[in-house]
């Protein structure tokens, strides 16, 4: 097979390098987590998302400034960044989304449900007010970035959060004042301003539709993508056909309806002069394609193994349940990641999975602040 002017061969060698890449990251991060106290662990990389999101947090805030609220006297504060390395300010002046310091606004949503459990954490472990603020940020910025699978994934975090601390009688205080704040901060939200929030919600709800006029094309391109990855598999559903390969069968059953008049097909996805390859947008579609159903379920029971091993101890009121916590919001963002995203090189996930692995070892060990 040829596309793209690549052979089967060649894109089969290098997913899996990608894949290698993603394990290698795993057995580091193991190796490195091993020789180390878990609640030191947890310190430490709690510590390490903390400074990274002070950093994110400062250029939202003033993004938000400039684009939400016309401040525009704090673009020269904001464009101090273009100090960083690897950091290119820039504003967002048609669509008014935020992005801080990544390229793009789901870049940006990506990394905040990234550290929202850790964020969370802080609820739990400190005793001033200010440790409600991480978790109200990340909430906040992921709101301004637009990203709508950010929203769906972070509320669905928060939902896991509140959920688990009602097993515990202790922490059971925190739901009561979280179901307060959000009755109160929602009821004044929709009394100063019902009517934008209304809609904002429905045009987010409804957004995902193939006609929807802002999302359209990236609707139809998603949704005809995983459509032919799912043809692909249902011809070959026992073992798939392999690593890489999907690009090259799915390329005969890319439906009309997504790709008549879809700029993005011609000008990327099927334009022989661009030579990156069309995204699956679909983990888990794409694993059936390519590996069918055998690889599919032993990716199953990969999931399903790591899901127990943080339910369990929760449910079992365990003395290190915040960890386990952390563990199954991290988890769950990622599974959630991956409806619209086809990569393993998630690495949040291997690093939380290699974490989770330690931490089973570690069960005795008691939290010392």
């Amino acid at each position: 097979y040829y596309f793209k002017d690549t052979s089967g061969f060649k894109r089969f060698v290098l997913q899996f390098i990608s894949l290698g890449i993603a394990l290698f990251f795993f057995i580091t991060f193991y190796n490195a987590f091993r020789t180390v106290e878990v609640w030191t662990i947890f310190k430490y990389i709690r510590k390490t998302f903390l400074i990274s999101f002070i950093i994110v947090s400062i250029y939202s805030i003033l993004e938000i400034a400039i684009l939400k609220f016309g401040l525009r006297f704090l673009t020269q504060t904001l464009y101090l960044f273009d100090y960083f390395p690897f950091t290119e300010s820039w504003l967002d002046y048609k669509n008014y989304r935020i992005s801080s310091v990544t390229f793009e606004p789901p870049a940006l949503a990506t990394y905040l449900f990234t550290i929202a459990p850790w964020m969370l954490s802080y609820i739990l472990t400190h005793k001033n007010l200010l440790k409600y603020l991480p978790a109200i940020l990340v909430f906040i910025f992921t709101f301004f970035s637009g990203s709508r699978a950010g929203i769906f994934i972070i509320v669905i975090q928060y939902f896991l959060f509140f959920i688990a601390l009602i097993n515990f009688s202790v922490w059971q205080k925190y739901v009561v004042k979280a179901f307060l704040f959000i009755l109160v901060a929602g009821g004044i939200l929709v009394l100063l301003n019902g009517k934008t929030i209304t809609n904002y919600i429905l045009e987010k709800a409804t957004s995902f539709a193939l006609d929807d006029e802002d999302h359209t094309y990236s609707n139809r391109s998603r949704l005809g993508i995983v459509y032919a990855n799912f043809q692909v598999f249902k011809h070959n559903p026992i073992s798939g056909v392999g690593l890489g390969q999907q690009v090259f069968e799915a390329e005969d059953f890319y439906p009309a309806w997504a790709v008549k008049g879809n700029y993005e097909f011609e000008d990327k996805y099927l334009n022989p002069k661009v030579k990156s390859f069309p995204p699956g947008y679909n983990l888990y579609v794409r694993l059936l394609a390519e590996s069918g159903s055998i690889g599919f379920l032993l990716f199953l029971m990969l999931i399903g193994v790591a899901l127990f091993l943080c339910i369990k101890p929760i449910l079992e009121k365990d003395g290190q349940a915040l960890l386990y916590m952390i563990c199954l919001i991290s988890i769950v963002g990622m599974l959630l990641n991956w409806l619209k995203m086809d990569t393993f090189r998630v690495f949040t996930f291997w690093f939380t999975l290699a974490f989770l692995i330690m931490l089973t070892k570690h069960k005795t060990l008691v939290y010392r602040k």
